[in-house]
């Protein structure tokens, strides 16, 4: 601010290597975030408004950050509501297709477990290796059924 007035603080050196630390911090968040850094006077208002916000808000409720906070539960709650549902139906999709794996492969067990007699007839288990055969596509008819018709 061009127009601001100018105060003068004494400050042990303990305070003086925070706010240098906090220089320091803020040059390297600055470059890693494509921004200009904040000097020391701008951390020092910074704090300053910081520490009166948190004390008006506790005296008075501060009108002005009370509507912040409700914006902010606002934009958030929203936000998360709406990953919510974004989770629950991915997780909801998810559990259909598991579902639909392990009906087919129990049916596809029974297929198997009711041809097991062709093991005596090992010519027969040749040509139907040797055949195009649909059985996959009797067995997804038959899971989509079972399901409800639901298609993936």
């Amino acid at each position: 601010m061009a127009n601001g007035k100018e105060i003068h603080f004494r400050a042990e050196d303990e305070y003086i290597s925070m706010l240098d630390f906090l220089v320091t911090q803020e040059e390297t968040d600055a470059i890693t975030a494509n921004r200009i850094a904040l000097n020391k006077t701008q951390i020092i208002k910074q704090a300053i408004k910081d520490y009166y916000i948190k004390r008006t808000d506790k005296k008075t409720s501060n009108a002005f950050s009370e509507s912040i906070q409700i914006t902010l539960e606002s934009v958030l709650e929203d936000y998360f509501n709406k990953n919510n549902a974004m989770i629950t139906g991915k997780l909801k999709l998810l559990q259909d297709f598991v579902k639909e794996i392990n009906i087919k492969e129990l049916l596809m067990l029974k297929v198997l477990m009711y041809s097991a007699s062709a093991e005596k007839h090992l010519d027969s288990v040749q040509t139907a290796v040797d055949n195009n055969m649909k059985f996959e596509e009797i067995i997804t008819e038959k899971v989509k059924q079972i399901m409800g018709g639901n298609e993936k």
